[in-house]
């Protein structure tokens, strides 16, 4: 598998500022932290269901 990121489709959301990517092609999408030598994925949601539950992994 393998992962293509396109900018246009983040957004840097909280602070410290997550992202989120969302995929045309495929119903899922990430919300991660980037730090200077690690990616933390924080939730991988079906854009479909329950918008939002992810925001609690957050605190």
């Amino acid at each position: 598998m393998r992962a293509v990121f396109h900018p246009e489709a983040e957004r840097e959301l909280f602070d410290p500022p997550a992202h989120r990517h969302f995929s045309r092609w495929f119903p899922y999408g990430l919300i991660y932290l980037e730090e200077s030598d690690r990616l933390w994925i924080v939730a991988v949601m079906h854009l479909q269901r329950r918008p939002g539950y992810w925001k609690s992994r957050m605190a």
